[in-house]
């Protein structure tokens, strides 16, 4: 009982990182879907907001699954 309980732990970690890298990718995605700023030399973005609560979720979940495996 206890080895399968020490399986499904560790399948519960694996699964919330993997849920967290799915949200790493897709807060790539959108701040790379936001226009640049060119003013002569410098060129910048504006932040995407989708962008930044994707990537603070990713954090969180992230941070949340214990490294027991």
């Amino acid at each position: 009982m206890v080895k399968i309980g020490g399986v499904l732990v560790c399948m519960l970690i694996v699964a919330m990182d993997v849920v967290a890298g799915v949200l790493g990718i897709q807060a790539e995605i959108a701040q790379n879907k936001v226009k640049h700023l060119r003013l002569w030399i410098f060129e910048c973005r504006d932040p995407s907001q989708d962008a930044f609560k994707l990537g603070l979720a990713a954090a969180g979940i992230s941070r949340a699954s214990p490294c027991y495996c």
